[in-house]
């Protein structure tokens, strides 16, 4: 029900015919959650304090916005694009849920700034490969999921 209400909110309309296509949508979501979780495909069991950074996000996306024009001011008036690859440290973890949710949660939050997207994150040489508009400090987000560098 949850699904087919979020369905609702999503299109907007009272229809019969969202809803039934809501009902559709929301029975192949739970098909789906249900064969990955019998399966135990995805492992996921992240710790409560790094849900909270996501409440930092806000914060994150006015600051890349901002460095974003920035770098595009700087680029219109001719200047050469300072956008880097970096490789920082990054403490992977192993095959357990909370390294799972660990890495998950770092490659999002740290990617939902329009400057700054993780690449991947290699587990055996544990470092994360970012892409950045401009040279800046290790986000501070990244740093208290593992990042050491």
């Amino acid at each position: 029900m949850f699904l087919v209400g979020l369905w609702m909110l999503f299109v907007s309309q009272m229809q019969r015919a969202e809803f039934i296509a809501g009902v559709c949508a929301a029975a192949l979501g739970a098909v789906g959650d249900g064969i990955v979780k019998s399966k135990r495909f995805a492992k996921f069991r992240p710790r409560p304090q790094w849900l909270l950074l996501f409440s930092w996000e806000p914060w994150y996306v006015l600051e890349g916005s901002a460095a974003i024009l920035w770098a595009l001011a700087k680029r219109l008036l001719g200047r050469k694009s300072e956008a880097q690859f970096r490789v920082i440290p990054f403490r992977s973890g192993g095959d357990d849920s909370e390294s799972a949710a660990r890495r998950a949660l770092a490659i999002v939050t740290v990617s939902i700034s329009p400057e700054t997207i993780v690449v991947g994150i290699d587990r055996h040489r544990e470092f994360m490969l970012l892409h950045l508009i401009a040279p800046t400090a290790t986000p501070k987000i990244a740093r208290k999921l593992g990042a050491t560098g």
